[in-house]
């Protein structure tokens, strides 16, 4: 029998599984059928907890469709509750992941600060932005110019001057986030300024899809 838990943090959700008392190496095939919603568990990533020499602890990432992500900020502030709740985290704790170390900082369980390695802002090699030119994709009727960061794991950013619905998110993101010039891959993020205080934002996961965060 496996223990887990269920965690959900701006919208994305979560299965938790503390592999330090107990074993647990998931095949691609196996996360697939934890994350399905209708006939597993149901969740955006799988988080699996390891023993750590150089942090409190080592956090494996899966996406839902099996792939293996690097970082999830929303995912290190729900290992941080689950630790808090063990009684191993009372103000600060460091979290290994495969795209660096995560600083925490709790204050109380709605407010937990989550600080991620900096990120690095150098273009995908072959790309136009690797060149000093516009990156611009055509989607859907629009001309996307397109921005990458790296925040552990690769993130495509695009600016949108008017909104968009689902649709259209959906596919872009999709094409996107699979784009030929991105090894591996990418989190899609579709920003729409307000004023100078807020931005609508909507990300499209690699391996996940539209997120509710």
């Amino acid at each position: 029998m496996l223990e887990f838990f269920k965690f959900e943090a701006l919208g994305n959700d979560f299965m938790l599984v503390d592999a330090r008392e107990q074993s647990f190496e998931p095949t691609s095939e196996k996360v697939r059928h934890l994350g399905d919603r209708r006939t597993g568990i149901g969740f955006d990533q799988l988080l699996i907890l390891r023993p750590s020499e150089e942090a409190t602890v080592q956090v494996d990432i899966h996406n839902q469709d099996g792939s293996v992500a690097e970082q999830c900020g929303n995912g290190m502030r729900a290992v941080a509750l689950y630790l808090h709740e063990q009684g191993e985290l009372v103000e600060t704790a460091s979290l290994a992941t495969a795209g660096g170390q995560v600083q925490i900082e709790f204050e109380t369980p709605d407010r937990i600060t989550a600080t991620l390695p900096p990120p690095a802002f150098a273009p995908p090699p072959g790309s136009p932005a690797a060149r000093n030119e516009n990156w611009t994709e055509s989607h859907g009727g629009r001309n996307l110019g397109l921005n990458f960061v790296a925040l552990g794991n690769p993130h495509l950013i695009t600016e949108l001057t008017d909104s968009a619905d689902d649709l259209f998110f959906t596919a872009a993101g999709s094409t996107l986030s699979r784009h030929a010039l991105l090894a591996d891959g990418a989190n899609v993020s579709f920003a729409r300024v307000i004023d100078r205080s807020h931005v609508d934002l909507t990300v499209y996961e690699r391996g996940v899809g539209l997120t509710r965060a």
